[in-house]
């Protein structure tokens, strides 16, 4: 589990950035190439500090395996990458709706609620993932160490 959250972690930056990068292709195909460019520039900058963000989680999980392994910290380490992905995942959609109603393929009284309810849900599981986060954050300052560093 030492080498694998932070290696978790650390592919989920580059799906992050990955996913920002690729979701104007996929909404539309057949959208005007100023409108897909549009859409890059609304994504990507998301993705990035995404991937970034994700990156600097991983190696603040590989300090705490690394210097004060616990199963405790893996845990909640582990709980805080499901609910950042879960809110990555949630944000990106949110991003295709909006572009959706400014693209004009959906209609913004339908639309807009469930936008609204997507980042909502969005923010929750992030505001979660950072529980989730100092929890570990605690749980591996709490932790004594292995018995073999001290000698």
């Amino acid at each position: 589990m030492k080498n694998s959250l932070p290696t978790l972690w650390f592919i989920s930056a580059a799906l992050m950035i990955v996913t920002a990068t690729a979701i104007p292709a996929f909404i539309a195909p057949d959208m005007s190439r100023f409108a897909r460019t549009a859409m890059l520039a609304s994504t990507l900058p998301q993705g990035v500090l995404s991937g970034l963000s994700a990156v600097a989680f991983g190696l603040v999980h590989l300090l705490i395996l690394r210097v004060r392994p616990s199963t405790a910290a893996s845990v909640f380490g582990a709980l805080h990458l499901g609910a950042a992905l879960f809110g990555h995942a949630a944000q990106i959609n949110g991003q295709v709706l909006r572009q959706q109603v400014i693209l004009g393929t959906h209609d913004v009284s339908s639309t807009a609620q469930t936008m609204g309810m997507v980042h909502i849900a969005s923010t929750l599981c992030y505001l979660l993932g950072v529980v989730f986060f100092i929890i570990a954050v605690a749980v591996a300052l709490n932790t004594r160490p292995p018995a073999e560093d001290v000698f």
